[in-house]
């Protein structure tokens, strides 16, 4: 008998999280499980088409500009009536706010209940709400998710707590499509006119958390010392304009390229140099996995995660400022050599093949 799996997430998008559920829909035993996904606002995202190719149902629920947690109080009736439909599992990504929605699905008799924490980040809200909001909800997480897991440790403190119980589920990505291909790099660096340059890369939104205000002032260091560097910059979001006028205002234009949200990221891995991430906070970021695959020097801010770290990771300090950064970046990449890096990716653990397996007893 099939199993039917409702995911609950923020949207469709191409991120972090959707892209691994994406992934687990491609590559679960469709015999045994069927997934379907909640998502806040009906409209098209990045991977609608992809998700209802494989026969999966988009539900959606209005988006209200209210402070992202507390989106689902303001749709508790409309959430009742889809977990009504007789789900076995419902898998929520919605941090704090899991906990009503567990609470739901614990009423609809839906028998396995799931939070899952990828992020260690703090929440953008007044302080006098978050302190006994975020108690409230790890009560009720405890009380009502039959499964606790997270993508790191420090995402899975953040979420339950220290004396919690949960389980690290790592955020595998498929190694094939990423390691290191000489001759998808030459292609891609000569279709970008980028055969002579120096190649730094970042994935991600274009929001606070990511900091790219700083990534850009490191980039600015760096040419500095390598006058033919070029910077990529995959993915958009609502500080894209202000980035691109700081970027105008240092007279680097030429040198930065915005190539927005993409479906050849794996590709374009291939193309960089070194691969930048120096967020504010994060809980284990899929794009530095990606990037170690594809076997690129990967420089980290030190509040990410360490166990993002396999090989060819580094970690710098927030506090230390953009010339910093650049020195060390120029440094360790003087005498790089670019390497396949499978064989250690998947002896960490971080091969798609055992997400799949972790996924599918969660789901049994």
């Amino acid at each position: 008998m099939t199993k039917k799996i409702l995911e609950i997430t923020g949207s469709l998008n191409c991120a972090g999280i959707e892209t691994l559920l994406v992934n687990v829909l491609k590559n679960i035993d469709k015999t045994k499980y069927k997934i379907d996904f909640l998502v806040v606002a009906n409209k098209k995202y990045f991977y609608t088409d992809e998700v209802l190719k494989f026969g999966s149902k988009i539900y959606t629920y209005p988006f209200k500009k209210v402070y992202k947690f507390l989106i689902p109080f303001f749709f508790l009736k409309e959430i009742f009536v889809i977990l009504k439909n007789k789900y076995d599992v419902v898998h929520c990504h919605f941090y704090f706010s899991s906990g009503i929605i567990l609470f739901l699905a614990w009423l609809c008799g839906v028998k396995t209940r799931i939070v899952h924490s990828h992020t260690e980040r703090k929440m953008f809200a007044p302080k006098i709400l978050i302190k006994p909001f975020t108690k409230i909800m790890q009560k009720i997480i405890d009380i009502f998710a039959t499964d606790k897991i997270a993508c790191s440790k420090e995402a899975g403190i953040a979420l339950y707590g220290n004396n919690s119980n949960f389980k690290i589920v790592n955020n595998g990505v498929i190694i094939d499509k990423f390691k290191f291909n000489s001759q998808i790099r030459q292609q891609i660096r000569e279709s970008f006119n980028l055969e002579n340059s120096f190649v730094v890369g970042h994935i991600g939104r274009f929001v606070e958390l990511k900091n790219h205000y700083f990534l850009v002032d490191v980039f600015n260091e760096i040419l500095k010392y390598k006058k033919n560097s070029v910077l990529l910059l995959i993915g958009e979001g609502p500080l894209e304009e202000k980035i691109k006028e700081k970027v105008k205002n240092l007279k680097i234009g030429e040198q930065v390229k915005f190539l927005g949200i993409r479906n050849d990221i794996n590709n374009i891995y291939q193309a960089m140099d070194v691969f930048l991430l120096p967020s504010v906070f994060e809980g284990l970021p899929i794009v530095g996995i990606e990037a170690q695959t594809a076997g690129l020097p990967c420089f980290f801010s030190d509040n990410i995660s360490k166990e993002v770290r396999i090989i060819n990771s580094y970690f710098l300090s927030l506090k230390e400022n953009s010339e910093f950064w650049a020195q060390k970046i120029i440094d360790i990449c003087k005498n790089f050599k670019r390497i396949d890096t499978s064989e250690q990716i998947i002896k960490s653990g971080y091969g798609f093949e055992s997400t799949i397996t972790a996924f599918e007893n969660l789901y049994m």
